[in-house]
């Protein structure tokens, strides 16, 4: 081990990731109606199971929070 030359360790290579078939299609199920206290959490987790996305579910709660209820 005296003596040795030290070890020259490679560049970093940044790993690359081969692309992928998502298993959720592109598009989304129809948004779940929120009307209802008893049932919302159960319509969102189905919305998202089945592929729904959260920016549109998020989208789509704001725009029912900004409604007048009084029209």
């Amino acid at each position: 081990m005296i003596g040795d030359q030290p070890q020259t360790q490679a560049p970093y290579v940044a790993p690359t990731f081969s692309a992928q078939v998502c298993p959720i299609p592109p598009g989304s199920p129809d948004l779940p109606n929120l009307n209802d206290p008893h049932t919302w959490a159960p319509d969102i987790l189905a919305y998202l199971n089945a592929g729904g996305f959260v920016s549109s579910l998020l989208d789509h709660i704001q725009a029912s929070n900004s409604t007048d209820p009084s029209t």
